[in-house]
């Protein structure tokens, strides 16, 4: 059985968590106004949509 080093797999474990912030401080920092939940609710109603139509074709 292999394993990892502890030091190897707790930097790993680190870039991930700075990617994470990363991406919570560009949501964070974003400028675009929210969205209403209509939107939302719009937006995923054309997603799963498409989704459908996808598989379908699989």
């Amino acid at each position: 059985m292999t394993t990892k080093p502890f030091r190897a797999v707790r930097d790993e474990d680190a870039k991930r968590l700075d990617l994470v912030r990363a991406r919570i401080r560009r949501s964070l920092d974003d400028p675009r106004p929210a969205l209403s939940l209509d939107e939302v609710e719009r937006n995923l109603t054309v997603l799963f949509a498409a989704a459908r139509t996808e598989r379908g074709r699989a």
